[in-house]
Protein backbone atom coordinates (compact mmCIF):
# COMPACT_ATOMS: atom_id res chain seq x y z
CA UNK A 1 0.00 0.00 0.00
CA UNK A 2 1.44 3.41 -0.88
CA UNK A 3 1.77 6.35 1.46
CA UNK A 4 -0.86 8.50 -0.25
CA UNK A 5 -3.51 5.76 -0.10
CA UNK A 6 -2.80 5.07 3.57
CA UNK A 7 -2.86 8.75 4.50
CA UNK A 8 -6.06 9.32 2.55
CA UNK A 9 -7.72 6.49 4.45
CA UNK A 10 -6.56 7.79 7.82
CA UNK A 11 -7.59 11.33 6.94
CA UNK A 12 -11.00 10.15 5.80
CA UNK A 13 -11.46 8.43 9.16
CA UNK A 14 -10.26 11.45 11.12
CA UNK A 15 -12.24 13.90 9.03
CA UNK A 16 -15.40 11.87 9.39
CA UNK A 17 -15.01 11.71 13.14
CA UNK A 18 -12.80 14.17 14.96
CA UNK A 19 -12.44 17.07 12.58
CA UNK A 20 -15.96 17.36 11.27
CA UNK A 21 -18.04 16.16 14.20
CA UNK A 22 -19.39 19.63 14.82
CA UNK A 23 -22.89 18.34 15.33
CA UNK A 24 -21.66 16.14 18.18
CA UNK A 25 -19.37 18.61 19.90
CA UNK A 26 -19.50 19.51 23.57
CA UNK A 27 -20.70 22.84 24.85
CA UNK A 28 -17.43 24.58 24.02
CA UNK A 29 -16.93 25.88 27.56
CA UNK A 30 -14.29 28.43 28.30
CA UNK A 31 -11.15 26.33 28.35
CA UNK A 32 -8.37 26.73 25.84
CA UNK A 33 -7.22 23.92 23.61
CA UNK A 34 -3.95 22.14 24.28
CA UNK A 35 -1.06 23.48 22.23
CA UNK A 36 0.04 21.78 19.01
CA UNK A 37 3.09 20.18 20.64
CA UNK A 38 0.91 18.52 23.29
CA UNK A 39 -1.53 17.28 20.65
CA UNK A 40 1.34 16.00 18.50
CA UNK A 41 2.77 14.03 21.42
CA UNK A 42 -0.64 12.50 22.16
CA UNK A 43 -1.31 11.70 18.49
CA UNK A 44 2.00 9.86 18.22
CA UNK A 45 0.66 7.44 20.85
CA UNK A 46 -2.80 7.10 19.28
CA UNK A 47 -3.59 3.62 17.84
CA UNK A 48 -4.82 5.10 14.55
CA UNK A 49 -1.55 6.96 14.06
CA UNK A 50 0.47 3.93 15.18
CA UNK A 51 -1.26 1.96 12.43
CA UNK A 52 -0.32 4.64 9.91
CA UNK A 53 3.31 4.62 11.09
CA UNK A 54 3.60 0.86 10.80
CA UNK A 55 2.17 0.85 7.29
CA UNK A 56 4.71 3.38 6.00
CA UNK A 57 7.87 2.25 7.78
CA UNK A 58 10.94 4.20 6.76
CA UNK A 59 9.04 7.43 6.05
CA UNK A 60 9.42 8.97 9.51
CA UNK A 61 9.86 12.50 8.16
CA UNK A 62 6.57 12.29 6.26
CA UNK A 63 4.72 10.77 9.22
CA UNK A 64 5.94 13.56 11.51
CA UNK A 65 4.73 16.18 9.03
CA UNK A 66 1.35 14.45 8.67
CA UNK A 67 0.93 14.20 12.44
CA UNK A 68 1.78 17.89 12.63
CA UNK A 69 -0.96 18.63 10.11
CA UNK A 70 -3.51 16.65 12.09
CA UNK A 71 -2.44 18.28 15.37
CA UNK A 72 -2.69 21.76 13.85
CA UNK A 73 -6.13 21.03 12.43
CA UNK A 74 -7.36 19.68 15.75
CA UNK A 75 -5.93 22.66 17.62
CA UNK A 76 -7.54 25.07 15.17
CA UNK A 77 -10.90 23.39 14.61
CA UNK A 78 -11.42 20.99 17.53
CA UNK A 79 -13.57 21.64 20.56
CA UNK A 80 -11.14 22.76 23.30
CA UNK A 81 -12.90 20.84 26.09
CA UNK A 82 -12.88 17.66 24.01
CA UNK A 83 -9.21 18.13 23.10
CA UNK A 84 -8.29 18.48 26.78
CA UNK A 85 -10.23 15.29 27.54
CA UNK A 86 -8.47 13.52 24.65
CA UNK A 87 -5.02 14.57 25.88
CA UNK A 88 -5.96 13.44 29.41
CA UNK A 89 -7.02 10.04 28.04
CA UNK A 90 -10.68 10.49 28.99
CA UNK A 91 -12.03 10.21 25.43
CA UNK A 92 -10.83 8.74 22.13
CA UNK A 93 -9.74 10.79 19.14
CA UNK A 94 -12.93 9.80 17.36
CA UNK A 95 -14.96 11.43 20.15
CA UNK A 96 -13.41 14.89 19.69
CA UNK A 97 -15.99 17.28 18.32
CA UNK A 98 -15.47 20.44 16.33
CA UNK A 99 -15.81 24.03 17.41
CA UNK A 100 -19.30 25.40 16.90
CA UNK A 101 -19.56 27.19 13.58
CA UNK A 102 -16.53 25.52 11.97
CA UNK A 103 -17.25 24.47 8.43
CA UNK A 104 -16.91 20.71 8.04
CA UNK A 105 -15.64 21.09 4.49
CA UNK A 106 -13.09 23.76 5.43
CA UNK A 107 -11.66 21.66 8.28
CA UNK A 108 -11.36 18.67 5.97
CA UNK A 109 -9.87 20.70 3.10
CA UNK A 110 -7.33 22.46 5.33
CA UNK A 111 -6.09 19.13 6.68
CA UNK A 112 -5.95 17.46 3.28
CA UNK A 113 -4.01 20.39 1.79
CA UNK A 114 -1.48 20.28 4.62
CA UNK A 115 -0.99 16.52 4.21
CA UNK A 116 -0.68 16.81 0.44
CA UNK A 117 2.01 19.45 0.94
CA UNK A 118 3.82 17.15 3.38
CA UNK A 119 3.67 14.27 0.93
CA UNK A 120 4.95 16.47 -1.85
CA UNK A 121 7.95 17.76 0.08
CA UNK A 122 11.26 15.97 -0.05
Amino acid sequence: MNLTTTVSRVLATLAATALVATGCSSSGGGSSAPDTATLTAKLKKDPTIKQLESSVAGKTDKIDQIIGCIASALQKDGNPDDLNKYVAGKIDLTDVGGKPGVSEKKAETDTQNCVQDALGSS
